[in-house]
């Protein structure tokens, strides 16, 4: 997980301190326990700047990222 975060921050992403752990995810119908980081930035732009998104899913057991999922809020005015 923090070579995820490395990557992220590496490319400009704010990541939160904490990772999320334990949380329950409902992976392809079953229900799966998961680490979670989140991550974001947003763009220059100063009227409607653009935001960014990642979260990185690790198993707890091993700490291994296994799902990587993004998003992006085109124009996050005030």
């Amino acid at each position: 997980m923090e070579t995820a975060r490395g990557m992220a921050v590496k490319k400009g992403f704010l990541c939160d301190q904490n990772v999320d752990k334990g949380r329950s995810v409902v992976i392809d119908g079953k229900i799966r326990k998961t680490d979670i980081l989140s991550c974001h930035k947003k763009s220059l732009e100063l009227v409607c700047p653009q935001r960014r998104y990642v979260v990185f899913n690790a198993d707890p057991k091993t700490g291994k990222v296994y799902s990587v999922g993004g998003r992006i809020t085109e124009h996050s005015c005030f």
